[in-house]
């Protein structure tokens, strides 16, 4: 029995190096995910801010408005 158990735990090392590092690749991938969202929702933040202060100022388009 008990070399029955060894060989059932034996790949629980291997399978903890495995999850350890598809979890860090997931981390590091949502880490950028978020940062790339970050940075696109404060260019269009800028963006509409910036829309804003022409409509204030009395700008128009040539093109269609939003």
């Amino acid at each position: 029995m008990g070399r029955l158990a060894a060989a059932a735990l034996l790949p629980f090392p291997f399978m903890a190096w495995a999850f350890w590092r598809i979890s860090n690749h997931i981390h590091q991938a949502s880490k950028e995910s978020l940062d790339a969202f970050g940075k696109l929702n404060d260019q269009v933040q800028e963006t509409l801010t910036g829309v804003r202060t022409l409509r204030a100022l009395g700008w128009r388009r040539a093109a269609p408005s939003l």
